[in-house]
């Protein structure tokens, strides 16, 4: 006889069975991903952590999860300094006059400077040595951020250097689709001393060929300013009656830049994280251990609320098992994993998806580019859906990331496969693997991925580290 999800009684295996079985009917079947999509992204538009736009969409966002049943439905306020955008201009004075769109870096200085052109692959310190004195008083064209492949150097460290080589101001040139400059957070904890801002790629390429005449003039305008704001995280949770004390997060953060509306970065990860709690909430009594549900505000702006939430909640780190955490998801994403730091949650999260029959990349690889660092850093193990075989989209950051570009797919793919995970892990009756680290575990850890230099430009104190 069938045994279905509402049996009292069953073995692990055949409840594994069948709640990958709901998942995938209520994933597939939902007609909810495009209306969310169309509301946050172009209804409500942009949301800057602390503006109207974003506290709108946090109540939009409330009203569906309760609707789902998600339980302790509340917003746990969090600082932050906000941005006050204001138009820039870049202007070539010489050999030619020519304007560009531009749009300044957050947390770059308003100022109005001018100086020769000068041409920097990256600013390490023996490309700085190269280009010599050449680098005192002129104004900077910089590489854009490299989102795959590559060795992330924050931008506070390069703007350090710069800074240092005596630089007035800095253009980067976008990665992103041609035609749209690409923004970037370039001051975590104080705001840089010198002016910046992107440009287009082919903009980029104009300005690379005067640079390479070693006589060209461009002037440099910005204006925008920090400023002081509030903002909160939305958290919620499904709790089964006689839950063991111990956890699973899920989260996304829901926050962009001003120009962009968000529908990749991060409307994916928000409207996958809906759509797994929406598959799960009818299957929350046969849980082993509660799933908390974290909807960030500021990851643009530096991780503000994930770093938020792990200070005012680090006494409770111990309960918290494992992190999921999704941003930025398309069809490759699906099919790989990175779990950081912890061998043996690889090991069990790699035969989870065995026996999903699904054929998912799973590695042991160290990342720090979302929501997941604060809680990394605290020694909680987390992992996050990852592209292990290419770069991403190229919109992201963008006034290009719209609705439009994301397939409803993209989200179904990706919420199939990891609320599958999350459902066997959540019902799991055997003690999941990986606790958390030791503080010296984790110092030692990070002096052996070489990255405390990186963090502390970042904001993170890495105390113990040399």
């Amino acid at each position: 006889m069938e045994v279905s999800i509402s049996s009292p009684v069953m073995n692990h295996s055949a409840l594994g069975t069948l709640l990958d079985r709901e998942i995938c009917a209520s994933v597939w079947n939902s007609p909810h991903p495009p209306v969310i999509m169309n509301r946050l992204c172009h209804e409500i538009g942009p949301r800057p952590p602390g503006t109207p736009e974003m506290q709108a969409a946090q109540a939009y966002l409330k009203t569906l999860l309760d609707e789902i049943g998600v339980g302790g439905l509340r917003q746990e306020c969090v600082p932050l300094p906000g941005w006050k955008p204001e138009p820039s201009q870049l202007e070539m004075c010489f050999p030619i006059q020519r304007k560009y769109e531009s749009v300044q870096h957050v947390n770059t200085c308003a100022a109005d400077v001018s100086g020769r052109l000068v041409e920097v692959e990256s600013a390490t310190e023996a490309n700085l040595d190269r280009a010599g004195s050449a680098l005192e008083n002129a104004v900077v064209l910089l590489r854009g951020h490299i989102s795959f492949g590559q060795k992330y150097t924050p931008y506070p460290i390069q703007m350090e250097r710069l800074t240092r080589r005596g630089v007035r101001g800095v253009i980067t040139r976008s990665s992103e689709v041609e035609g749209c400059p690409g923004i970037r957070l370039f001051g975590f904890d104080d705001v840089i001393p010198i002016p910046a801002v992107a440009v287009s790629p082919g903009a980029a390429s104009e300005l690379h060929h005067y640079a390479q005449t070693r006589k060209a003039e461009v002037r440099l305008i910005t204006r925008g300013q920090r400023v002081a704001a509030r903002c909160s995280n939305l958290l919620g949770e499904l709790s089964p009656p006689g839950a063991r004390p111990e956890a699973l997060i899920i989260s996304a953060h829901l926050d962009t830049f001003h120009l962009n509306p968000g529908a990749l970065d991060n409307l994916t990860g928000v409207v996958t994280l809906l759509e797994i709690v929406r598959a799960l909430a009818p299957l929350h009594a046969h849980f082993q251990r509660k799933l908390l549900i974290n909807i960030y505000t500021g990851e643009e702006y530096g991780f503000l609320g994930s770093k938020s939430y792990v200070r005012d909640h680090f006494d409770e780190l111990d309960a918290i098992r494992f992190v999921l955490n999704l941003d930025m998801l398309w069809p490759a994403t699906a099919e790989g994993m990175a779990v950081i730091w912890s061998p043996s949650m690889r090991d069990y999260i790699e035969g989870q998806f065995r026996q999903t029959q699904r054929r998912v990349d799973v590695r042991n690889l160290f990342c720090m580019s979302s929501d997941y660092l604060p809680f990394v850093l605290a020694g909680v193990p987390a992992g996050r859906p990852a592209s292990l075989a290419g770069p991403m989209p190229p919109w992201y950051h963008t006034t290009e990331d719209t609705a439009e570009k994301v397939p409803v797919d993209w989200i179904r793919s990706n919420a199939m496969v990891f609320g599958q995970l999350l459902a066997r892990m959540l019902a799991d009756p055997a003690p999941l693997p990986a606790g958390r680290l030791t503080p010296e575990e984790v110092q030692l850890l990070l002096r052996q991925e070489g990255v405390v230099e990186e963090l502390r430009s970042m904001g993170f104190p890495c105390e113990g580290c040399p």
